[in-house]
């Protein structure tokens, strides 16, 4: 049977690249989303911290909730992989969303930040609690399980020293004006064409994802 065969080795490497494709979106707006709102944006500290705050106690209540969505869902491409198929772009958008800056207006900016990165978040868990459910119905064998979640490891550490290396670099090139040779100080369209970036490079991981871990183990009728 088709669940009981051993995975490839590619499959499991694949299957890694999730977790460095999530560091894409997890990173950038965890380590940089709250100096974009403060510096550039010009929101206040404070308010910044409770948008942030509000955000992490819907979470306490949208990640179980979505759990549950998703334990009951079956389609032609499975449980799991549809959230990954059509939740990945729409979180590209949602994050390249949330490094925008479109109002002037005190109220209009906070408005516009709670809803974007709520959003955000409510995707990103769509999408990451699907690829971390994903190595659940890949197979059945104890082995090739703990050998995903040793390449999710390997994908989430790498990927993160990665981002470490070029996010600021990236950011500060495209926070250039013209004449510029080099930019000091990020700006709103350096954070913009970051998270472009950031937004298409993670697309394509979790598409790949998608296209090579298959489920293969189906759930019980009767369940």
């Amino acid at each position: 049977m088709a669940e009981q065969a051993k995975l490839s080795k590619k499959v499991k490497m694949i299957y890694g690249l999730g977790d460095v494709a999530s560091n894409f979106c997890n990173y950038f707006t965890g380590a940089f989303l709250p100096i974009f709102y403060t510096d550039v944006v010009g929101i206040l500290p404070a308010v910044v911290s409770a948008i942030i705050f509000g955000a992490r106690i819907w979470d306490a209540v949208n990640d179980p909730m979505f759990g549950v969505i998703a334990e009951r869902t079956h389609t032609k491409w499975g449980r799991f992989r549809p959230y990954i198929l059509f939740g990945t772009p729409m979180m590209a958008i949602f994050l390249i969303l949330t490094f925008m800056a479109p109002f002037s207006g005190d109220n209009a900016k906070v408005i516009y930040a709670t809803m974007t990165y709520i959003v955000l978040g409510m995707i990103t868990t769509a999408v990451n609690l699907s690829y971390g459910s994903l190595s659940s119905v890949m197979t059945r064998d104890p082995e090739d399980r703990v050998e995903l979640n040793f390449w999710r490891m390997i994908g989430a550490n790498g990927g993160q020293m990665i981002l470490n290396a070029i996010v600021m670099p990236i950011v500060l090139f495209f926070s250039t004006e013209s004449g510029q040779s080099t930019a000091t100080q990020p700006n709103a369209k350096g954070y913009l064409f970051t998270a472009v970036i950031l937004a298409i490079g993670m697309t394509i991981l979790f598409m790949i994802v998608y296209k090579n871990c298959q489920e293969r183990i189906q759930p019980d009728s009767k369940e």
